[in-house]
């Protein structure tokens, strides 16, 4: 008897390690990883390229766009209409534009579609898959079998985001609480814990430790 595919979802605010840690347990499972904010930044670089306000965008404009991202060598990529842009979406700048742009309903709606077609193909071949973002568990895969709300102080999410990007800590800061804000009072999918997710606060622990915490919350029954 096969063993069905595990989707795993990994929630929680910009700057608490999900990208990394996710990285790290899709490797330790031999799985693959699903980097939901990446679609966004993508998109909003394509239409901050165009000259395109979030509220001037039309299911036509999205529809145009040739978005893809690939997991190889545990390294996530995205591409832009055949281009690679995994790079410029890291921007500080394409940071402080993201949330503007994902709060639009009709851009949720087509980057979700995107999101469980790729989750669909991991299911279908038996792959398992880790899911970061800010409302996996909620919206984008509901029904995952694994659900963990990763937080952290904001002051931890600024050091450590500051030092991803070379940036200054106390502007890394102010940017992230606009975007908890932002992220958590959008009228469409805001950012929240799924009633059955389990909140793991990364404040005072290492990215390999958290790891270490899910993989034994999955081992042990207790998600």
């Amino acid at each position: 008897m096969s063993v069905r595919a595990k989707i795993i979802a990994i929630d929680g605010p910009a700057g608490a390690g999900k990208s990394t840690v996710s990285k790290l347990l899709a490797k330790e499972i031999n799985g693959r990883l699903l980097d939901t904010g990446a679609f966004y930044r993508t998109i909003t670089l394509a239409l901050l390229q165009a000259d395109i306000p979030a509220a001037e965008v039309t299911e036509e404009i999205l529809e145009s766009l040739e978005i893809r991202q690939e997991f190889n060598d545990n390294k996530t990529a995205m591409f832009l209409n055949g281009v690679d842009v995994s790079e410029s979406i890291r921007s500080e700048y394409i940071s402080k534009q993201v949330s503007s742009y994902a709060s639009s309903g009709l851009i949720r709606k087509y980057a979700v579609s995107l999101q469980q077609t790729y989750i669909n193909f991991c299911v279908q071949n038996n792959v398992d898959v880790v899911i970061e973002g800010r409302d996996i568990a909620t919206v984008v895969a509901p029904d995952a079998d694994v659900k963990i709300f990763l937080t952290a102080s904001a002051e931890v999410r600024a050091r450590r985001r500051s030092e991803e990007l070379s940036s200054d800590v106390v502007e890394t800061l102010e940017s992230i609480n606009l975007r908890d804000q932002l992220d958590t009072t959008r009228e469409v999918s805001p950012l929240r814990k799924s009633h059955d997710a389990i909140e793991v606060d990364a404040s005072d622990k290492s990215l390999e430790e958290v790891v270490d915490l899910i993989k034994s919350l999955i081992e042990n029954g207790e998600v």
